[in-house]
């Protein structure tokens, strides 16, 4: 079980993708194209993480889910009894490949979250058991199936990858199409896609010649265009984009298998960021860029050099975005009688391309960076931290870097913001900086931040800690540094660590962690890196319960307008009054999609809430003024701990304020509040925020609970309001 264990977790570090066996699938959404925005929720609360609109040229879910099934249900369709995924006729501007094809539409299609038990899916394995493979693509692809599969195909991934290493080409540093490899054809494609599938063998434990990935890298750093770019074999060959993509991947792919010596890795790093700078320069997502043919396997090598360095953005653009986009126009018509369906009949490898880059958008992010040290983006920066999160869950996720290019939403997509950066970062020298702003959003909005320094050096670890603290204190009171306990939850979930950490806390949960001894990237395998991975992937899998969402936020209709509105004002006072600003917001969020029953009016709610932490925080709230400001309006008065509670009650009873039973169906731990034998409001604890914020609330509360609360709510503020003369 130990050596699945880590050979799953080797898998999932390079190639997030998993064992079919595994997978759950999604559920298909409605078709909205264009895609919407999601709605702004209507009330008085500061605008916090997730409240900004998102960017309006960005896909959602949904579109891209409807593709994927669309293509998914149209390359099983194209299954033939017997030649299975082969075509008839081989296109004439290729190689033939035989098998290739196939096991390229199998491959796709088990990336998807196809069962391998689709009888489809099934016979095309069984078939490429029993028949032999010559082209070095055919045997690459059918070696990528097997490392999908379970450890039954082990030997049949040892087979087809010592055939792959039979053809390698010493002198050419790659591989050529046939089985006698000719210096002069090789090529960066042929290259490229041997060397992934490679990857993918080593991943299951299958051993490749240790200079194996040493050639292949002075292959394409010797054949690398002073521009950055490469050509299709020789470096006198124009720059193409296709290729360019595959050589960043290619290089980034090597870096994790070998990073080689100290000069190598400067080598390489200096190559993938002039590749980097091309990209940036020539991305064009409707046409492969110095070639303007093979479109879609241009974007899919994009989307594995994405992968392989969790790049967000080519050219100030969203590549998966505008890719998507590009994939929608191409290959389907939105037909208003027939729905969906793909544009006349294109080739079996082209709809498997395009099914590798629209999965890649589906695949769940437990951690977005923020990386401020100006090094080129070149490291795997949390691929052993993906790699466990991926084992816990038994499902693929990945990563992706966040800059101040991107929109806010995309900061938020993630449960968990990694802050990388030191001394030399400009933006954490100040604090209304818009790095700090959206940091402060991220974990206002119930996500938790983890700062981890740019280098070891104590002066990048004391003025990142000290300045995102500030930044915390600054925005929020009632805020406090305290260690991360040895028992404390984060620690159990993936594994223990002993790295010490010190967290910002408020009395619902966790904002910031600061590990001291952590340090991203280290030496592959090293047992500081296998600690902070522990670490990292804990207080994820903590922080969101294992709700780890997709890369594309959904799209969300505009609520019913008849639907009831809730305006809730924060009453203040010189204590803790405002432990978790996405209150409101999650609140207001909660009861709109609640509704509202039949014959009940479509009236706003109008809401006063008053919050308080500690005992010394009682003696500044005054509850006469409270109760003369009050304009039928429903009081909320939120204590966060049993001290606030406590005071409270004894300083209730002092004045003309009693606490009764709270209204039919409300949960343990609300009461109500009568002034003057009126019934005027609630007193709740912190389980609400718990829910809200982080899932299943200690107490044992549910969301029907919140339901009641949210009818008492608004039964009261009906009471109010007839009574007003």
């Amino acid at each position: 079980m130990n050596r699945l264990r880590i050979v799953r977790s080797r898998f999932f570090r390079l190639f997030p993708r998993k064992c079919p066996r595994f997978w759950n699938r999604q559920s298909l959404g409605i078709w909205a194209w264009p895609w919407l925005a999601v709605h702004a929720a209507t009330h008085a609360a500061p605008t916090v993480a997730g409240s900004v609109p998102p960017d309006a040229t960005e896909i959602r879910r949904e579109p891209v889910e409807r593709m994927i099934a669309v293509l998914t249900e149209a390359i099983l369709e194209r299954h033939h009894a017997s030649r299975q995924w082969e075509p008839g006729k081989p296109p004439s501007d290729q190689s033939a490949q035989p098998t290739g094809r196939t096991a390229i539409a199998a491959l796709a299609l088990l990336e998807a979250g196809m069962p391998v038990q689709t009888p489809q899916i099934a016979a095309a394995i069984d078939w490429l058991g029993r028949t032999p493979a010559d082209g070095t693509y055919a045997i690459a692809a059918r070696l990528m199936v097997w490392t999908r599969l379970n450890d039954r195909f082990l030997p049949a991934a040892e087979r087809a990858t010592r055939r792959l290493l039979e053809r390698f080409s010493i002198e050419g540093g790659g591989w050529d199409y046939g089985p006698n490899a000719r210096a002069r054809f090789v090529d960066q494609s042929l290259t490229q896609f041997a060397t992934q599938a490679i990857a993918d063998a080593t991943a299951r434990g299958i051993d490749i010649p240790d200079r194996l990935v040493e050639i292949i890298r002075r292959r394409f750093l010797a054949r690398q265009r002073p521009d950055g770019g490469w050509g299709y074999r020789d470096l006198d060959d124009p720059a193409r984009g296709s290729m360019t993509a595959a050589g960043l991947a290619t290089l980034a792919i090597c870096q994790r298998l070998d990073a080689g010596s100290s000069h190598e890795q400067a080598q390489t790093n200096a190559a993938i960021g002039a590749s980097i700078d091309w990209l940036d320069r020539h991305f064009d997502s409707e046409s492969n860029p110095g070639c303007h043919r093979w479109h879609l396997y241009w974007i899919h090598s994009l989307e594995r050099a994405a992968r392989a360095t969790g790049i967000r953005r080519f050219g100030g653009q969203d590549w998966f975005s505008e890719c998507a986009k590009s994939i929608h126009r191409r290959l389907f018509v939105d037909d208003a009688t027939t729905g969906l369906r793909i544009r006349g009949r294109p080739r079996i490898e082209r709809l498997a391309f395009a099914l590798f880059v629209l999965q890649r958008g589906l695949d769940p992010i437990a951690f977005t960076c923020f990386d401020s040290t100006g090094e080129t983006p070149t490291q795997d920066l949390l691929g052993d931290a993906v790699a466990v999160v991926s084992n816990t869950l038994e499902r693929p996720v990945s990563w992706t870097r966040v800059s101040l290019d991107d929109p806010a939403e995309a900061w938020h997509r993630a449960p968990v913001l990694v802050v990388r950066g030191g001394s030399r970062s400009a933006w954490i020298q100040d604090p209304d900086s818009m790095a700090c702003q959206r940091i402060f959003d991220h974990a206002s909005g119930g996500g938790l931040v983890i700062a981890i320094p740019a280098s070891g050096r104590s002066g990048d670890r004391r003025l990142l800690q000290d300045r995102l603290q500030a930044v915390f204190e600054v925005r929020t009171a009632g805020l406090a540094m305290e260690p991360i306990d040895r028992e404390d939850a984060a620690r159990q979930i993936a594994g223990r660590w002993r790295i010490r950490a010190d967290q910002l806390r408020s009395p619902i949960r966790r904002w910031l962690a600061f590990p001291h001894s952590a340090m991203i990237p280290s030496t592959p395998g090293h047992r500081a890196s296998m600690a902070t991975a522990a670490m990292l992937a804990g207080l994820c899998l903590d922080a969101c319960h294992g709700r780890i969402p997709s890369r594309l936020a959904s799209a969300s209709s505009a609520p019913d307008g008849n639907a009831p509105t809730m305006a809730i004002r924060r009453l203040r006072h010189p204590g803790n009054w405002n432990p978790e600003p996405g209150m409101f917001r999650r609140w207001s969020a909660f009861t709109e999609r609640l509704g509202h029953t039949a014959g009940q009016e479509s009236t706003v709610t109008k809401v006063a809430w008053l919050t308080g932490v500690t005992a010394s925080d009682v003696d500044h709230i005054e509850l006469d003024q409270i109760a003369l400001e009050l304009n039928a309006e429903v009081l909320i008065i939120e204590a966060m701990t049993p001290e606030f509670t406590q005071g409270f009650l004894k300083k209730a009873a002092e004045s003309e304020w009693r606490l009764t039973l709270p209204p039919k169906g409300c949960p343990a731990g609300v009461a109500g509040i009568r002034i003057n034998a009126n019934l005027v409001g609630l007193l709740i604890d912190a389980a609400p925020a718990r829910l809200l914020f982080r899932g299943p609330s200690p107490g044992g509360y549910e969301p029907q609970d919140l339901a009641s609360i949210n009818a008492a709510i608004r039964n009261i503020h009906a009471q109010l309001t007839v009574s007003l003369p």
